[in-house]
């Protein structure tokens, strides 16, 4: 699972978490490699504090609209995830779908059983996939 080996690299004692949080340059990258296979892709942010950049990374994901790519972003710890939820909630002009969907994955943890935070985090995860990725296919930017 992606949060397994999140957690192994932040146990891992080499590595250092800092800020900033900017997703732009995976986002970036992730367009490049929708445009390389002309397929589908997912592309799952783990992130443990807020965006930095918040236009910057608006941007690149209205980017990506223009392409098949849904992004998923898990946040892990306590936050604060205003702009996560801004993100996720606010379609700019010229997004041509939503194509942003952000999980507070504290929130899915609240539910005693494990089948339970299991299925809600799966529906919280997928919400977005969305129904106007056919358009997106089958008209290029």
């Amino acid at each position: 699972m992606a949060l397994q080996a999140y957690r192994r690299a932040v146990n891992d004692p080499d590595m250092r978490l800092s800020g900033p949080t900017c997703i732009s340059p995976l986002v970036d990258k992730a367009i490049e490699v929708v445009k390389r296979t002309k397929q589908h892709h997912m592309l799952l942010i783990i992130a443990d504090g807020q965006l930095t950049y918040f236009d910057r990374d608006m941007e690149a994901v209205k980017r990506a609209s223009d392409y098949p790519l849904s992004i998923t972003m898990v946040g892990v710890g306590d936050g604060p995830w205003g702009d996560m939820e801004r993100l996720d909630d606010e379609m700019p002009a010229g997004r041509r779908f939503d194509n942003f969907q952000f999980v507070d994955y504290e929130k899915c943890r609240q539910y005693p059983d494990a089948n339970v935070r299991k299925s809600m985090f799966a529906r919280n995860a997928c919400e977005s996939n969305p129904a106007a990725l056919p358009r997106c296919t089958t008209q290029p930017p």
